[in-house]
């Protein structure tokens, strides 16, 4: 953990001295920066846990096809990212390239033909292969879609990843569980140089290789009957739920949902006059208080899982209802 820790802050300073030079990120009319910032930080985050995720699996605490699942598909999601950071994809090609990313890490994995509900196992068939696959897309993108603002983003992979750590660690799932922490040390590294004000953007090269990875954890555990996929909705909750209902209500008021947009429920607390790290900090407390006792229950008690997710999504659409609707009268 603190070898991953200081690997991802020595590497992001080295690429800060880069991106200052090539990859300047500047303001644009719906950004929250009013100045060039560089970005493309995330590439430590990247180097720090593929490099590790090979020395777990060389320890032999990692079947070899989720291993390459992770550090294959993950390096070419990381490479997708960089490009896209350097010089903007069309939006068309960069989804026909991640979904097929994403079919090979599903195929590596061994598609999902059961889904474990916690009190039963659902079979799902060939549909368990589409629904991983679009999955994996959904989470690659909305993790992009929500890095948004200093530290969110990092401080999510550190909230989730601590979150599936304890859960896979006592599940007899110590790879996953180790995978999870280089998560966690890798997004604190980066963490140093990107907290509010910050100094470098993770980019798509960080967001979209940490929704990949956190996919991939998501069904590798389903797929080893250590850990049940849908366990992992809960420390992902804020991210899903506020891409899903803000994405969902801009394509029915027929709005473009690849178009630059600031209606996500953190970008109305900018606009409210939060701060960028009383934004982040928000989302840690969410974690501590709500999400971490809520996997730690599902844990124990995995008859409770769906209502468990349900109560807690229900709570998350009360409160993004609630933000959105003080943006609309202020």
């Amino acid at each position: 953990m603190t070898a991953a820790f200081l690997c991802a802050t020595l590497l992001t300073r080295v690429v800060h001295g880069y991106a200052s030079q090539h990859m300047l990120d500047r303001p644009k009319a719906r950004s929250g920066h009013s100045r060039p910032i560089p970005r493309g930080g995330g590439i430590a985050i990247v180097a720090t846990v593929l490099v590790g995720t090979l020395a777990i699996y060389c320890y032999g605490w990692l079947p070899g096809r989720v291993a390459l699942a992770l550090v294959a598909g993950g390096a070419a999601i990381a490479l997708l990212g960089w490009h896209d950071d350097r010089q903007e994809l069309s939006a068309t090609w960069r989804l026909l390239v991640q979904t097929l990313i994403a079919g090979f890490a599903v195929a590596m994995l061994g598609g999902l033909a059961t889904l474990d509900l916690g009190f039963r196992h659902l079979s799902l068939g060939l549909a368990g292969a589409a629904l991983a696959l679009v999955t994996f897309v959904w989470l690659i993108n909305l993790y992009n879609f929500m890095d948004g603002s200093d530290g969110l983003a990092g401080v999510q992979a550190i909230g989730a990843g601590i979150a599936g750590a304890s859960l896979a660690f006592t599940h007899d799932a110590p790879g996953l569980g180790a995978v999870a922490l280089l998560v966690v040390a890798a997004s604190g590294g980066f963490l140093v140089w990107n907290w509010s004000p910050a100094r470098i953007f993770m980019g798509d090269v960080g967001s979209c290789f940490l929704g990949y990875t956190f996919a991939l954890l998501t069904f590798a555990g389903e797929r080893t009957a250590a850990l049940p996929a849908l366990t992992w909705m809960l420390p992902l909750a804020v991210f899903v739920g506020d891409a899903t209902l803000t994405l969902s209500g801009r394509y029915l008021r027929g709005a473009r949902c690849t178009e630059a947009h600031r209606e996500h429920a953190y970008q109305r607390l900018l606009d409210a006059g939060y701060s960028p790290r009383i934004v982040a900090l928000g989302l840690a407390a969410i974690h501590v208080f709500g999400l971490w006792p809520a996997t730690w229950l599902v844990g124990v008690r995995p008859e409770l899982l769906l209502p468990v997710i349900a109560l807690t999504y229900l709570l998350l659409t009360v409160l993004w209802l609630l933000v959105q609707r003080r943006s609309r009268r202020a």
